[in-house]
């Protein structure tokens, strides 16, 4: 990640998309703290280079809401779910497949 940086703009959403790679492997190996570190990191790229509407950011919203369900975060969970669920249905075609899990992690939070 530090050549990464080094190559690239720290703020650049090359380094947001690895920040979620990153994320998401934390989140498998169990290493939530890390995770959710690398996680609302590539959502404040994606936010700030993207912009709040992009799929993209949207998808990172989803993706962080994921973790924090698995770590009882439940609100904060269905607050970025549904944010990003509502973007990804104003932005993606109707059968798109991050739809149906970006529905299914509103679920989640929800229950």
């Amino acid at each position: 990640m530090t050549t990464m940086r080094r190559v690239v703009a720290a703020d650049s959403p090359r380094v947001g998309a690895a920040l979620l790679v990153m994320g998401r492997i934390h989140q498998a190996r169990g290493e939530y703290m890390e995770a959710e570190r690398c996680l609302r990191q590539a959502l404040a790229i994606r936010r700030d280079r993207l912009g709040a509407d992009h799929p993209s950011t949207a998808w990172t919203k989803v993706t962080l809401a994921e973790l924090l369900i698995e770590r009882g975060g439940r609100q904060e969970a269905g607050e970025l779910a549904r944010s990003g669920l509502q973007t990804l249905e104003r932005r993606l075609p109707t059968d798109h497949t991050r739809l149906i899990t970006a529905r299914y992690v509103v679920a989640s939070a929800e229950r």
